[in-house]
């Protein structure tokens, strides 16, 4: 997803080997990241997660004296695919449970979890929430130009060419922080498979970073192997 962003402005990122040299490369390092453990992991996401979010909020106050607020009465909703909009609520609150594969790895986790769970959840919201709120009342509301990059698009009429390069780039990084987030949560899925017998032993030895070296090179295996 990283690579399919950058290929708009980088056309030999969009297949043949440079793709494959830069998959390799963005493998490496994060995988690596995930071998020094999950602190390192833990401030990169939530750093990753502060730059993401920025743009957004800089684009909403920008954007809040062009509302108009008429527009939100307009609404056609016997053309609304509500399959498709409750699947697509759906997909984007899924994986609220995978938090548990890390569960043995955090301090005091019955107080920690349900606590990080709130926060999580009120950021998420607002993160869609807040956007879509301004972008679709200063522009003209046209749900079929409505796909991926749209929000760019808009920064780009309303707050310049930097706005847009800043919520493009947010967009591209976000996705680094999924991959290592993602890798964290594999490498304990496949301890707990371990654990219970479904895996061989040496899937439980760690690192003296008291990382797990196994499930991690695994891991890392299969990412490159099926999008590299």
């Amino acid at each position: 997803m990283f690579l399919d962003y950058l290929k708009s402005t980088i056309l030999a990122l969009g297949g043949g080997l440079p793709r494959i040299v830069v998959v390799l490369a963005l493998t490496l390092v994060f995988t690596y990241m995930n071998y020094r453990g999950l602190t390192i992991v833990g401030w990169m996401d939530v750093s990753i997660g502060i730059f993401s979010i920025l743009p957004f909020v800089v684009m909403g106050l920008i954007l809040i004296p062009k509302i108009r607020p008429s527009r939100w009465l307009v609404q056609d909703v016997h053309s609304i695919d509500w399959k498709l909009c409750l699947t697509t609520l759906y997909w984007n609150l899924n994986y609220w449970d995978l938090i548990s594969t890390l569960a043995g790895e955090v301090h005091n986790p019955k107080k920690t979890l349900p606590k990080a769970l709130f926060y999580a959840e009120i950021l998420v919201v607002l993160s869609y929430f807040f956007p879509l709120l301004i972008g679709t009342r200063v522009v003209p509301l046209q749900h079929d130009v409505w796909n991926d990059g749209y929000f760019s698009y808009i920064t780009k009429i309303l707050g310049g060419v930097w706005l847009r390069c800043w919520v493009q780039g947010a967009a591209d990084v976000s996705n680094m922080g999924m991959f290592v987030a993602e890798t964290s949560i594999d490498t304990f899925q496949l301890l707990g498979m371990e654990e219970r017998g479904m895996l061989p032993e040496f899937f439980a030895k760690r690192s003296h970073h008291g990382t797990l070296l196994t499930e991690i090179l695994f891991s890392a295996s299969v990412w490159f192997y099926f999008h590299g």
